[in-house]
């Protein structure tokens, strides 16, 4: 009378055991099935400007877009305008600003092929006005404005510089972050020239950069000092 009850104790107990050994199989499977998974790639900001013909991490941008913006300052100051063609936005243009305020309407918005154009065949052009009292306007060469406001000082020489920063900041409304929200820049800052004028003759130049199909390219040039 005892033997089949314990008979049936011992088969009961080997299914048990039986059940847990192959549950313990699956889960050990699994995991080692999540373990050969591929990796995640990094999520990457999208608006981390790159430069040409490279894929950079954001803590390396500043340094080679400083790299950039020397060139092109070196190409301002050589008077090599025509070499700038290169580096303008494909699809955006350029735009120059002789002030912060960057004026979508009355600044002319110049492609590659036409500030090629201005350059090689000069034609007076208005950019903006002198101030807001006046109304007069700013009648330009492309030629004219870019030795007159874009590189009016030796920036490379500049004592302060900056990236995505701004150091200058006057009277006039700064509204680069609104119409390049996905921009990236790099400014050159003088905070002063004449000790008697405390400051208030500062200057600053501002590049901005937008990336595009693996290049960074050029699509501002804003320049910003103390106004009336």
């Amino acid at each position: 009378m005892t033997v089949f009850p314990l008979f049936l104790k011992m088969t009961v107990m080997r299914r048990y055991v039986s059940l847990l050994l192959l549950t313990t199989f699956i889960i050990w499977s699994c995991n080692q099935g999540d373990n050969k998974k591929t990796p995640e790639k990094p999520i990457t900001d999208s608006n981390t400007v790159a430069t040409p013909g490279n894929n950079t991490t954001a803590a390396s941008d500043s340094v080679q877009l400083f790299a950039l913006s020397q060139h092109i300052l070196t190409l301002l100051k050589n008077k090599q305008y025509d070499s700038l063609t290169s580096f303008i936005h494909p699809v955006m243009g350029i735009r120059f600003s002789p002030t912060a305020y960057v004026d979508t309407v009355d600044q002319p918005l110049l492609s590659a092929a036409a500030y090629y154009q201005a350059i090689r065949q000069p034609k007076p052009a208005t950019w903006g006005v002198y101030n807001a009292e006046t109304d007069e306007p700013r009648l330009l060469t492309l030629p004219e404005y870019l030795d007159r406001y874009a590189y009016d000082k030796d920036y490379l020489q500049a004592p302060q510089k900056a990236f995505n920063r701004f150091l200058g900041g006057g009277n006039s409304l700064n509204n680069l972050k609104a119409i390049y929200p996905q921009a990236g820049f790099t400014e050159y800052y003088f905070p002063g020239f004449e000790p008697k004028y405390e400051g208030l003759d500062w200057k600053t130049l501002r590049l901005v950069f937008r990336s595009a199909n693996g290049k960074t390219w050029l699509i501002a040039v804003i320049r910003d000092e103390w106004t009336i």
